[in-house]
């Protein structure tokens, strides 16, 4: 089975790519994490790393990117 997500990550950032799409894009720029979800009007910001996390995946569920199982 082909693997249609991937991972390019740095220490300030975190992009996931579907099918070489860029769908999520999470940085962090003065000390707030940034969350840029493909289809959604908005930028988000956190003071820490998981509630970015989970910004972005309320995000990309309700942008259809991701289902819930």
């Amino acid at each position: 089975m082909e693997e249609r997500w991937k991972l390019v990550s740095s220490d300030n950032e975190l992009k996931f790519f579907f099918d070489d799409t860029l769908v999520i894009h999470l940085f962090k720029t003065n000390n707030k994490w940034f969350t840029n979800v493909l289809g959604r009007n908005e930028v988000n910001s956190h003071k820490d790393l998981s509630h970015a996390i989970k910004d972005a995946e309320r995000g990309a569920i309700e942008c259809g990117w991701l289902k819930i199982e």
